[in-house]
């Protein structure tokens, strides 16, 4: 039996299964970060990228993804160099390969999740 997709809104703190959501035409762009804009132009490109995914719990992430991507905020918000050493540099990679989502509306908020 395979785990459901479900997505977490960090404004109301609540799982969605995607199936329940509406899907936007934001995929491009990824799930806005609560972040100064310049702190994100000056952070490297791949730790903002990651820090746009959204927070998943699915099948593809052997549970869920949000412990990762939680860190990886805090170490963009703490300016910190050495962050790829910090979360894994084998789990950096496979975060920034596996970037094809869909972005959806929170079913009680209606932010990109």
């Amino acid at each position: 039996m395979g785990l459901d997709t479900q997505r977490y809104c960090c404004n109301c703190s609540k799982w969605f299964h995607v199936t329940c959501l509406e899907a936007t035409d934001n995929a491009c762009n990824g799930v806005a970060i609560d972040v100064d804009k310049d702190m994100l132009s000056s952070a490297p490109t791949d730790l903002t990228t990651m820090c746009r995914l959204p927070i998943e719990r699915s099948a593809r992430h052997q549970l869920g993804n949000g412990g990762v991507l939680k860190k990886a905020l805090e170490l963009l918000r703490n300016g910190d160099d050495d962050w790829q050493s910090i979360i894994g540099e084998d789990i950096v990679r496979k975060m920034l390969q596996d970037q094809e989502y869909t972005v959806f509306h929170c079913a009680e908020c209606h932010n990109f999740i």
